[in-house]
């Protein structure tokens, strides 16, 4: 229309779009029956707000004269709103907006959404790592109901040829749809069910993703994978699966292989026959004894690895991987020239100084270090060339209101900072180092204040030195001449 101003139309609030629906209704059908008016909110609220619904629909149940009526209504706005008497015109209309995304990737995207189950909280970072992309937002995103029921209409029925989805996230399934309902379907999402066990075979070679996330799976038939040669993502997580089906194997274009919060005991050696894995979650799988040596360093196109809580409440066996502290892990992963994300656990400090000396280190975006209880010796951060700060005050002063007087470097004796050319502040607030030895800051030229308490040098009995390039030294800021003055004494010019 050619319009001067362009501003976002949100959905209704609950009171607008009530007094829509109501007046597209009338008022003597709900007065008909002491039970319309609850059942006649219900099927409002399942508008979500959006006006068009609200009007279709409103129209549509001016005639509906019983209760059961009113029922039978919900029941279908709430099982599949397209079949909805009148919603046949709604949808195109919408499907216009569909359109006018910006290309097919975008539209992709906006059809993955709605695989997740009605009103659940889509991780973007999940689906980040579905789609191999490296991204620092970690939120979440929520579907509109009849917009995610739109998106279903247009992968089952518009597009079939390039889209064609089979939807029952949180159906409270306890089976599986039979075989024959896989056939020529492209994207399957049974999440969020209590199906326990895999037992048929489908023929779908079409099929690219497949999540089967929170169920109670105990059992996949061995040959269950056989015909899926095109899937990329599947989703295994939270489940109770002890074993990996050896059919695993048949999936030649897996890229993204989710098996959080399982409870397997072994990954197979076998699955080096992967060749294409870019994400591998393992995390939560603390029951996971075995991790074959030279599987993980197999994988040369990984770019995401997550294994937090990997293998942390069992002993693990001495040929796995996680033996020994994740020393050997450390060492495969130098051979994974493009991860770029990557969460593990280091059970010793060998394998932390492994790490932090490995050329991985060059690329680091973001390093995130948490649950050290028990790390008493070293700080080592180098070639970061992004970073600004070693801790976040605005996030660190949260906790430390909770929990007193926290200190980070309580148990630190070596701090170590190298090559951080962005680098601005370690800390804004003086801190205790009650055991520190030694401090080397080198190739950091915008830090120009260290949070040292000049309580340190009087407390610390055992021999102290800070180590930096002379002209650093000579440019740093202090609180007061006297504080300078207190640790002058302890420098040491970096050659």
């Amino acid at each position: 229309m050619e319009a001067h101003k362009h501003f976002r139309v949100e959905f209704l609030e609950n009171e607008q779009a009530w007094n829509l629906f109501q007046s597209k209704v009338g008022e003597d059908p709900l007065n008909n029956h002491p039970d319309f008016l609850e059942l006649a909110k219900i099927v409002a609220k399942e508008c979500g707000g959006l006006p068009l619904a609200l009007i279709t629909i409103g129209r549509a149940m001016a005639f509906k004269k019983t209760p059961e009526e009113w029922r039978y209504a919900i029941q279908v706005l709430q099982r599949s709103a397209s079949k909805f008497p009148g919603m046949d015109k709604v949808y195109p209309r919408l499907k216009f907006t569909y359109g006018s995304l910006p290309n097919d990737k975008v539209r992709s995207c906006f059809l993955y959404c709605s695989l997740f189950s009605e009103d659940s909280m889509v991780d973007k970072r999940d689906s980040i790592d579905r789609w191999i992309e490296v991204s620092g937002v970690y939120d979440t995103v929520k579907m509109h109901d009849m917009i995610r029921d739109m998106a279903l209409w247009i992968a089952c029925e518009v597009e079939k040829e390039k889209e064609n989805f089979l939807v029952h996230a949180g159906a409270r399934l306890t089976e599986a749809p039979k075989a024959d309902k896989w056939i020529g379907v492209s994207r399957i999402s049974l999440m969020e069910n209590q199906i326990e066990n895999l037992s048929e075979v489908p023929t779908c070679p079409r099929l690219l993703t497949l999540f089967l996330k929170d169920n109670s799976l105990k059992m996949i038939n061995n040959d269950f994978f056989q015909s899926m040669s095109s899937l990329k993502p599947l989703d295994l997580s939270v489940n109770p699966l002890t074993k990996l089906p050896s059919g695993i194997l048949k999936l030649v274009s897996l890229q993204h292989l989710d098996l959080s919060w399982t409870e397997l005991e072994e990954l197979p050696k076998e699955l080096k026959a992967l060749v294409n894995p870019k994400c591998l979650n393992l995390n939560g799988t603390n029951h996971l004894r075995t991790i074959p040596r030279k599987l993980i360093s197999e994988f040369s196109m990984l770019r995401v690895l997550r294994m937090f809580y990997c293998g942390s409440s069992i002993q693990v066996r001495e040929d796995s991987i996680l033996f020994g502290g994740n020393d050997f892990l450390v060492e495969e992963l130098l051979c994974l020239e493009v991860l770029n994300v990557l969460s593990i656990d280091f059970g010793s400090n060998s394998a932390l100084q492994k790490f932090f000396s490995s050329p991985t280190m060059k690329h680091l975006d973001t390093l995130l270090i948490s649950d050290c209880e028990d790390l008493e010796e070293v700080l080592v951060v180098y070639d970061c060339s992004n970073v600004e700060e070693i801790i976040d005050i605005s996030k660190f002063g949260e906790v430390q209101e909770i929990m007193g007087n926290l200190n980070p470097f309580a148990k630190v004796n070596e701090f170590s900072l190298r090559r951080l050319p962005k680098l601005k502040s370690i800390h804004r607030n003086a801190l205790s180092f009650p055991l520190l030895q030694q401090m080397e800051i080198s190739g950091c030229p915008l830090l120009k204040k260290l949070p040292l308490d000049s309580s340190l040098a009087i407390t610390n009995k055992h021999e102290f030195v800070i180590r930096g390039e002379k002209h650093w030294w000579e440019e740093l800021e202090w609180e007061d001449e006297a504080t300078q003055n207190v640790f002058l004494p302890f420098f040491r010019s970096w050659r």
